[in-house]
């Protein structure tokens, strides 16, 4: 299972997104899209999630989702969790 998070990195609530994500679905694959300048900060925060840049013409949120679903691998289903939602069994 591949989930994605669009970011930009500021939502206050963005690490019980993460942290909802690793409790319900633990061998999911999870991927935080964001802008540029947040990729290296997020990447040392979460070490357990792939952290991925923006691509050129990939902006906003469906942008985003799309970047993740380019950068997840190999999967058989995929969602999307916004940075100020959380996953829930």
């Amino acid at each position: 299972m591949l989930i994605v998070t669009p970011t930009l990195g500021r939502s206050p609530y963005l690490n019980e997104t993460v942290e909802s994500v690793q409790r319900a679905c633990s061998n999911a694959t999870h991927v935080i899209v964001c802008p540029e300048g947040e990729c290296d900060q997020l990447g040392k925060r979460y070490p357990r999630t792939m952290v991925v840049q923006e691509a050129g013409g990939k902006r906003g949120m469906y942008g985003a989702i799309n970047q993740g679903l380019e950068s997840g691998g190999t999967f058989d289903w995929f969602t999307y969790l916004n940075d100020d939602d959380r996953l829930e069994p």
